[in-house]
C-alpha cells in the first residue's frame, strides 16, 4: 500500500505529546499530526487506514489493534514516549461524599459511582479501583466509555462522577468549573505507557526519522523546561 505524503498521525492533545510534537518539526513534510477527541478515533483511524500512526497507551494498541484479525506484521513502535501525569477529577457532589468531613454511615455503603474512561479495556479501571479501595464504604465503581471532550461535559452535565485523563484536561475540568481536580491521587502500578504506533510501511519508507526520533524527544524535553519554549510548543 503507498503511503500519503505526508502521512498522518493521530494524538489526543494533552502534555505528553508536547516532545514528540518539537521532536518532529524537522519531518513536518513528510509527517503531519492530527488532532482527536479521543484514543477510540486513533484506533478506528489506524484500522480503516485513515491514520498511519498514532500516539495511544500501549496496552489500549494491543488489545484494541494489534489482537484484532490480519495485523499480524503490519505494525512498528518506533517510539515509547513517557507517561505524563493522569489526574482524576470528581464532581463537586462525588468530591463531598468521598471526603465528607462527618466520614462513612456505620453499615451502609456509599452509592455507586460512573467514571468516564478513554476505551473498554483501558488500565484506567484499576488505576480508579486502587484508589476507591482507600475510602470507607466505596462501593464498586461504573465504568462509561467516552472521549475526552465528553467526559467534561458529562460532568458539567452531572452524568459522570469522575474521569481519569492525561494533564491538563483535568485541569481544564477544574478551571471550567465542572469538577475538583483531585491532587492526592497517583497512577502507581497501574501508570499507562504511551507509545507511538505506526504502520510498518512507514517505517520502512522513513527509516532516517524513525530512527532520529527518539533522540529528537529528549532533546526536546530538556529543551521544554524553558518556560518560554514550552509555551511556543504548547501553543
Amino acid at each position: 500500500m503507498q503511503l500519503p505524503d505526508p502521512f498522518l498521525c493521530g494524538f489526543v492533545p494533552s502534555l505528553e505529546v508536547l516532545p514528540v510534537l518539537a521532536g518532529a518539526r524537522d519531518h513536518g513534510r513528510r509527517l503531519q499530526f492530527k488532532g482527536c477527541p479521543g484514543y477510540g478515533r486513533i484506533i478506528r483511524h489506524l484500522l480503516t487506514g485513515d491514520l498511519q500512526a498514532g500516539i495511544l497507551p500501549w496496552e489500549l494498541f494491543v488489545s484494541e489493534v494489534l489482537t484484532r484479525p490480519g495485523q499480524d506484521g503490519r505494525w512498528a513502535i518506533p517510539l515509547v514516549i513517557h507517561a505524563c501525569p493522569m489526574e482524576l477529577v470528581l464532581s463537586r457532589a462525588a468530591h463531598r461524599l468521598c471526603f465528607s468531613s462527618r466520614g462513612p454511615v456505620t453499615g451502609r455503603e456509599m452509592r455507586r459511582l460512573t467514571f468516564a474512561i478513554e476505551a473498554k479495556r483501558s488500565l484506567s479501571r484499576l488505576q480508579i479501583a486502587v484508589w476507591l479501595s482507600a475510602i470507607p464504604g466505596a462501593a464498586r465503581p461504573l465504568f462509561k466509555v467516552l472521549p475526552m471532550e465528553l467526559m467534561l461535559k458529562g460532568l458539567e452535565a452531572g452524568m459522570m462522577d469522575g474521569i481519569v485523563a492525561p494533564a491538563p484536561w483535568g485541569l481544564l475540568a477544574e478551571a471550567a468549573g465542572c469538577g475538583k481536580l483531585e491532587v492526592p491521587f497517583e497512577t502507581g502500578a497501574y501508570a499507562q505507557q504511551v507509545v507511538l504506533v505506526c504502520q510498518q510501511n512507514v517505517c520502512d519508507a522513513v527509516p532516517q526519522m524513525c530512527q532520529d526520533l527518539p533522540a529528537a524527544c529528549a532533546a526536546a524535553r530538556r529543551q521544554l523546561t524553558d518556560p518560554a519554549a514550552f509555551l511556543e510548543t504548547a501553543s
